[in-house]
């Protein structure tokens, strides 16, 4: 609940000119949804049909973590710097989010998802582990993407947020890693 009220104070502390939020409309959807097909002959003849059925959760799940990602990791820090009494639920919580995370590299779960969507995921992944190891001086989040190329796109993603600039840098962040997760077109903003 704290994470998710963080987020919309950044939002609000936003001037109300900068403040946008993140959508899809037709044509958006139809770019992505294009790019699922193409990808879909990689996969078994036998699981496509699932996989295809499954675009519109593939598709809204990689923009909501493309929009939430960035933010993240200020959101996080701010919760440390801020509530030091909360530190072992924020390392639980993190820990168990990354738990889910790291069981997205299965190579069966690789199978079944479109490149795009699976690169992404693990590669955002990736760049926010490292962030939170540095964070709270660990190497629970970030060891197992070593020696993936999800390690090198997460440290490339972390390049283009290195400072928390607020809302706007948030937006800002999200362009650019639509950018190198081949992801643009995918999304536009609307004023809010």
């Amino acid at each position: 609940v704290a994470h998710e009220a963080i987020r919309f104070l950044r939002f609000m502390r936003a001037p109300p000119e900068e403040r946008y939020v993140l959508a899809s409309t037709r044509e958006t959807r139809a770019l992505a949804y294009q790019r699922l097909e193409r990808e879909l002959g990689e996969l078994s003849p036998k699981i496509r049909p699932k996989v295809r059925e499954g675009f519109e959760y593939f598709y809204d799940g990689i923009l909501t973590q493309l929009v939430s990602t960035p933010g993240d990791f200020w959101i996080n820090l701010y919760l440390k710097e801020n509530y030091p009494a909360f530190s072992d639920e924020l390392q639980r919580g993190i820990s168990e989010i990354f738990r889910k995370a790291h069981s997205s590299l299965d190579a069966a779960l690789s199978a079944i998802t479109p490149r795009t969507i699976y690169r992404a995921t693990n590669s955002m992944n990736a760049a926010l582990g490292q962030f939170l190891d540095g964070l709270l001086d660990t190497r629970e989040y970030a060891t197992p993407y070593h020696r993936t190329k999800y390690d090198s796109i997460g440290k490339a993603l972390r390049l283009t947020n290195q400072t928390d600039r607020g809302h706007g840098g948030d937006r800002e962040a999200t362009d650019k890693w639509s950018q190198i997760l081949r992801l643009q077109g995918w999304y536009e903003w609307k004023k809010a």
